[in-house]
């Protein structure tokens, strides 16, 4: 777990936050706000990947982008519309795979308090909230979201399925950090 919290802090480090303004500033593992999922991937992987996109609302879609020799997480995933011939990443996220919550949550805090003294300008709000998803409404997520003046944001959850979609889709609990624009989140949002 310690491994996990320093690579984490490690991400904001190397992405020189302590200096970025703008969400466009920011990468994970290399993938940033305005990219072509293109310019990180062969149309050929595309194809492959897209096949297992999730779809929201027939808007955005997240899809898996490969990365090679991941450092910080397990997964990087970005956002596009789905009608965008030029596939342009609105939201680009860093998944970990985290099998026990609370550790999630000790790790969100401790990222979130490494944030809170690199970035004072920024205003965060705390939530949890039932993940859209889920009808049964067990499935929890645990988000500290940051958010600039522009409207785009970054969020670090912990994402606590229940155990029937844990069971039914063979998802994991996992910790994330996600870079949303405005756009994105505000979409995000009304889904809630």
């Amino acid at each position: 777990m310690k491994f996990i919290i320093s690579i984490v802090i490690l991400i904001f480090n190397l992405q020189y936050f302590a200096k970025a303004d703008e969400i466009r500033e920011f990468t994970i593992e290399g993938v940033g706000i305005g990219d072509s999922l293109i310019d990180h991937m062969s149309i050929e992987d595309y194809n492959i990947f897209q096949k297992a996109q999730y779809e929201y609302v027939h808007t955005f879609a997240t899809i898996k982008i490969k990365v090679d020799n991941l450092n910080l997480y397990e997964q990087v995933r970005g956002y596009y519309k789905i009608k965008d011939k030029n596939k342009i990443i609105h939201a680009v996220e860093g998944t970990t795979r985290i099998s026990n919550i609370s550790e999630c949550i000790k790790l969100m805090n401790e990222v979130t308090n490494e944030i809170d003294k690199e970035y004072l300008h920024l205003k965060s709000e705390k939530n949890v909230f039932n993940h859209w998803v889920d009808k049964s409404n067990k499935s929890k997520v645990h988000q500290i979201d940051y958010e600039f003046n522009s409207g785009d944001a970054i969020a670090v959850q912990c994402v606590d399925w229940s155990k029937e979609m844990e069971e039914e889709n063979g998802w994991i609990d996992n910790f994330r950090v996600t870079l949303f624009d405005k756009d994105t989140l505000n979409f995000l949002r009304s889904l809630n």
